[in-house]
């Protein structure tokens, strides 16, 4: 019984490592997805709060897509602009995150 119990911590911290890496890789791929979803529906007119939670939730990711090494902003801004609508312009400014949509436009951050 004692045999099994040092694999059983090291199961469990193994699992604990996975699902940790998997959080992290999963916040900057939601960004593109999120960004789409508020392209296509524009939901910071219809919900407010939900615009400014967004902006809040990924404000240390957007400040390193801005202020980061220019090859993780790049692919980040091309991630972003990936799924937005063939009616939406992705406004590639030095600092802030906006795209345009007619009689529409959005800005995730600006600093």
């Amino acid at each position: 019984m004692s045999d099994n119990a040092p694999r059983k911590k090291l199961a469990f911290t193994q699992r604990v490592a996975i699902l940790l890496f998997l959080l992290l890789a999963a916040y900057p791929i939601s960004l593109g997805p999120t960004c789409w979803i508020l392209s296509r529906f524009q939901w910071d007119h219809k919900f407010p709060h939900l615009a400014y939670a967004v902006s809040n939730f990924y404000e240390p990711l957007t400040r390193q897509i801005l202020f980061g090494p220019k090859p993780v902003e790049r692919s980040m801004k091309w991630w972003i602009s990936v799924g937005m609508s063939s009616r939406t312009t992705f406004q590639d400014q030095p600092r802030a995150i906006r795209w345009d949509q007619p009689g529409y436009n959005y800005t995730l951050i600006s600093y």
